[in-house]
């Protein structure tokens, strides 16, 4: 699933996301619980709304169970279509949208080909960026195009 340096390979990330997506919308929770390790720390907003106290985050299959549990229990209609996926460094990034439209990325930090934590986040949709430059001679695209520069 990863290679020496800790990077997941496409296949594996495809895969992964696959797996999460299809044991979700089946109703699957064994399947979908398989995916993480016994001590996954999890943290999402729509935690925060459905388990009263957990300050949006659980720890443990059992607990995530639960909360699968009764999210579908009160959505029942909940459906997820993955729209991209993306692999890096022991992590896996799931993008997908729910029977609602709403944009979701489920970020997973991996060991050992099971995930240890979870992430979930949804799109927002941001203000405009100002569009005056630094430089009054460079134009947006041309800004937009130049390479980041990282200054230690």
């Amino acid at each position: 699933m990863t290679d020496p340096m800790g990077s997941v390979d496409e296949t594996s990330a495809g895969r992964l996301a696959a797996a999460w997506i299809d044991a979700l919308n089946r109703r699957d929770l064994d399947a979908a619980l398989e995916l993480y390790a016994h001590d996954a720390v999890i943290a999402s907003d729509g935690i925060g709304r459905l388990v009263p106290g957990s300050g949006g985050v659980l720890r443990g299959r059992e607990a995530l169970r639960d909360y699968w549990q009764a999210a579908l229990e009160q959505f029942p209609d909940t459906r997820f279509t993955c729209t991209s996926v993306y692999a890096g460094h022991e992590a896996v990034l799931i993008h997908y949208r729910n029977e609602r439209g709403l944009e979701i990325g489920e970020f997973l930090v991996l060991r050992d080909g099971l995930v240890i934590q979870a992430h979930g986040t949804r799109r927002i949709q941001p203000e405009p960026l100002p569009s005056h430059t630094s430089r009054g001679s460079e134009t947006e695209n041309a800004r937009r195009d130049r390479p980041l520069r990282i200054h230690r």
